[in-house]
Parts: structure tokens; C-alpha cells; sequence
């Protein structure tokens, strides 16, 4: 009770609190290695960090407690590793396609699709996590304000991974979603499809990420 738990981020922070309401937010930046000198040095008494970064950086050993999926959920296409090349350069696009990741691919879609149709971008409480499912894809996804109450989950299952996006935003949205979100401001920081001036080529890596 009232342990002092650094992270910056609203989605994490409104998960957190549902979990344990009785430990403190404490506002946190800096790149991996310097948030957990914060706790080495004493400063926290835990921190709430994506456990791809922490893995690739050989950073495990600080690694305490993996957070479930029923608990937190991470940020739309967190953990994912992607190739990108210019638009416009079709014979490098297509070199690099071999790297393609159709399971990882399809779970980021998903993922980024759902944050598109709530409008979202990186500093929404919006969570979502997809994975393979029965020849498709199941969806996990929450939009989570401070208060425990005004948080709501969906779990969908569909083979296309647009549609499935697409579909678990307007469950969210149908069960009072629109709200929480209205408390925030959204400016969307994804460009929308076929926009970028970047194309991703292949999504080549998708690790733990909560």
C-alpha cells in the first residue's frame, strides 16, 4: 500500500489503479536503462515497462513479474518489429517481403486497425492485444479511464484482421468507449492507410510486450 509505481503512460497508469488502487502514480521518462535506475537507486518502488524492450536491451534480470493479459493489456502493435522502405520503391519492397511475419503481420493489423476506428493515437488509454486463433485471429482489447468503472474489454475472434479490428472498436465504442475517450486529447499519430509515406515491408518480430 501506497507504493510509489513510475509510468507515463494513461493506459498503463488506468490498468494499474483498477489492479491496486492503493499505490501512487508517479509521472516517468527517460529511455529504459534510466527509468530502472530510478528503482535501483530507490527513488520507486516498481516501474511498469514493455517487456520487449526490456528483453532486447539484456536487461531480464530486472524483470520482477509479467503483468497478465487479463490484468494489462499493451498498446495497439507494441512489441512489433517492422521494415520500412520508401513507398515507391517497389523492387526493395519487394526484397524485403521475404522477411514477412504472416502471424505477426496480421496481429499488428488487427491491433493498429482497432486504434484507428476509435480514433486513437499513442497517448490514448486504448489496449489491445491479437494473436493466432482457429485458422484466424483473436482480439483482446480495452479503453480504460482512471476509474475502474468507466473501463471496458471486448474479446473478438474473425479471420480478417481489418474486420476484426473494425469490429471489436464498435463493441467498444456500442459499450461506452466514446466516452472515456472524450476525456482525452486525440490526435491521431498513425497516418491512415495508404497515406504514409512509408510502406512497412515486413513485420519481422513480434515479442512479449505487456
Amino acid at each position: 500500500p501506497g507504493a510509489r509505481v513510475g509510468t507515463c503512460s494513461a493506459r498503463r497508469t488506468a490498468q494499474v489503479l483498477a489492479a491496486r488502487p492503493d499505490v501512487s502514480i508517479v509521472p516517468l521518462r527517460g529511455n529504459v536503462p534510466t527509468r530502472i535506475d530510478r528503482v535501483v537507486r530507490g527513488e520507486l518502488d516498481a516501474i511498469v515497462l514493455a517487456r520487449a524492450g526490456v528483453s532486447r536491451l539484456g536487461l531480464d534480470a530486472h524483470v520482477t513479474e509479467v503483468l497478465p493479459l487479463d490484468r494489462v493489456l499493451p498498446a495497439p502493435a507494441q512489441g512489433a518489429l517492422a521494415v520500412q522502405c520508401r513507398a515507391d520503391d517497389r523492387e526493395l519492397a519487394a526484397l524485403l517481403t521475404v522477411l514477412d511475419d504472416d502471424a505477426a503481420r496480421g496481429a499488428v493489423e488487427a491491433e493498429r486497425t482497432l486504434l484507428h476506428a476509435l480514433r486513437g493515437g499513442c497517448l490514448v488509454p486504448v489496449g489491445a492485444f491479437a494473436r493466432e486463433h482457429t485458422g484466424g485471429f483473436l482480439l483482446t482489447a480495452g479503453v480504460f479511464g482512471v476509474a475502474p468503472t468507466r473501463s471496458v474489454r471486448v474479446e473478438v475472434a474473425g479471420a480478417d484482421p481489418r474486420e476484426l479490428g473494425e469490429s471489436a472498436a464498435a463493441i467498444l465504442l456500442d459499450r461506452g468507449a466514446g466516452e472515456i475517450l472524450n476525456a482525452f486529447n486525440r490526435t491521431a499519430r498513425i497516418p491512415a492507410p495508404g497515406a504514409a509515406e512509408l510502406a512497412v515491408a515486413g513485420v519481422v518480430d513480434r515479442q512479449e510486450s505487456r
